[in-house]
This record gives C-alpha cells, structure tokens and sequence, in this order.
C-alpha cells in the first residue's frame, strides 16, 4: 500500500524515501473480501504539526475507504523516519556538455546554445544548495548535419555527481546544432595494394577485412584534390604465400598530406586456398563390398 505524506506548508522531504510503501494487515467481512483492493486501503504519514525543519519518527495511519465494512489492524512497518525540510527555489545556468563529438570530418560551433540558458531549481534547502550547474548533454556521435534535440536536464554537484531529489522547471531543453563538413577534412576509401604472387597451386580468394576500410586526410588541398578519390596501402608482398594472414600496414600519401590522427595503419586481412581442380576418369572398376556372397 502507497504511503500518503501530508507535509507542512512550504516544506518538502528533504531525502526521498527509502521505501514509499507498507504491508497492511486487514480484516473485512467475508462479502466484502473480494470487493477490497490496494487502493482502497489509505495509509497517511501526517506531519503537519511539525513547523521546523528536522528528522521526525511519524506514526502511520491508516483506513479502509467507504463504504466497505473493513478495518486495517496492522501496518508493517508501522512508523517511517522522514527529513523535512523547507522548500526553496533559485535560478541555475544551463550548460550544453558534448559528451560525444561529430564523426571525423565534421564540427559545430563553440558557442552552442539552447532554448532556455537558465532554469528554476525546486527542493529543500539542503538538496538545492548541492546544485552547482544543469548540464543539456548531446550525443553528437552519429550526427553529419544540423540537428534540432530536445534534451533533458541533469542537476549537477560540484564534484560532477548527479545532483538529487530536485525538480526543474523546464526539465528539458531544444538545442540546435548547426554540423557542418570541415573544409579541411577528407574521407577517402582504401584499397590495398597488392604485389607478387602465391606459388603455384594458391590462390587470392579475396579481402576479409580492411580495418579501417577509409581515412580521414588534412593538409595539402591541392595535393588531395589530385588524388583519384583513394587512398593506397604500402605494398603487401604475396610471394610464397600459402595461407590466410593479417598484415598492418600504412598507407601511401603525398607529400603534405597526412592522416587524422597521424601514422594511421591500416590492418588487412588476405584469404589465400589452394586451387581445387577437376579431372574425368573413364572405365574405372567397381568394387562391391558388404554384401553376403552367398545370396
């Protein structure tokens, strides 16, 4: 059964409460059994008569809701402990925190703002006074154009803990993000580049992994403009190769041109079989095992 809290005026818990609900312990009329639910049973903690704030021992009420013919003759537990404290209310600055970045190749503005820049705080004294900022927190992480998010708030304490048993007002924010392709960033697939061969009786199957399968360019623009739309590994030598293998490898820039992040490798994974061929043979004998030679 849920726990009722009649609480004075201009006050609030100041700690939410371990357990919001007890065990009542009814006896009712056999008519009435089935007619009773959970709902019909009202426990009340009344601390109306406190007037400061302060930890209080309260013991629980209880009733069972008319017109049943029902009456609650145990609680368990029968008492709560509760922190009261006054309610207060001040203005907290909203702070936009990216917790993920755009993919490589993309940015946003430094000064990112949402609809509201401050917000209402609402709670006890104690709980109020631990909020040191509210966080509007973007995951940006899959983002390649401008975004509109509605993002809900966090209470932040001093330390980075996530501030609790506070109301906001408004609990949530709209953020527009204006993403945009960085003008000195580019994105360019790899392929391999192959030389020598498997001896004879081998061959390439084909790539099973190329990891990563593109890399991110800055530097020259002139330099990466003349590229075909590419960007080549360091040649990975197949001669006496007769099986499967994992090389890592750089890859093969021009000059002014380099990755992002720097001396980015590439891991390449080549399927080598051996070949399989076919031959027809005629006028082959066949032998007949297994049977009883006298049937």
């Amino acid at each position: 059964v849920q726990v009722r809290l009649e609480l004075p005026e201009g006050y609030v818990l100041a700690r939410a409460l371990d357990t919001a609900s007890v065990t009542a312990v009814v006896r009712a009329e056999r008519s009435q059994w089935d007619l009773l639910t959970a709902s019909d049973i009202l426990v009340t903690a009344n601390l109306r008569s406190f007037k400061e704030p302060g930890e209080y021992r309260v013991e629980l009420q209880a009733e069972v809701a008319s017109p049943l013919h029902a009456r609650v003759v145990a609680l368990r537990p029968s008492t709560l402990t509760l922190s009261i404290d006054r309610e207060v209310e001040r203005r907290v600055a909203v702070q936009v925190v990216v917790t993920r970045d755009p993919p490589l190749g993309y940015t946003y503005p430094a000064d990112l703002a949402c609809d509201f820049s401050e917000v209402v705080i609402r709670g006890s004294a104690e709980r109020v006074r631990e909020v040191a900022r509210v966080e509007a927190r973007l995951n940006l992480a899959d983002e390649l154009n401008p975004v509109t998010k509605i993002v809900s708030l966090t209470p932040v304490q001093e330390d980075g803990v996530r501030a609790r048993d506070v109301e906001m007002e408004p609990s949530s924010v709209t953020c527009l993000v204006d993403i945009q392709p960085r003008e000195d960033i580019f994105q360019m697939p790899v392929q391999p580049k192959i030389v020598g061969n498997p001896p004879p009786g081998y061959n390439v199957v084909r790539y099973s992994a190329i990891e990563p399968d593109t890399v991110v360019l800055t530097g020259d623009l002139a330099a990466i403009r003349e590229m075909p739309g590419l960007v080549r590994t360091a040649p990975i030598d197949l001669t006496n190769r007769t099986e499967t293998f994992t090389t890592e490898v750089t890859v093969d820039l021009p000059a002014g041109v380099t990755t992002v992040p720097e001396n980015q490798t590439v891991k390449v994974t080549i399927v080598i079989e051996p070949q399989i061929s076919t031959r027809q043979f005629e006028d082959v004998p066949v032998e007949v095992t297994g049977l009883d030679p006298t049937q």
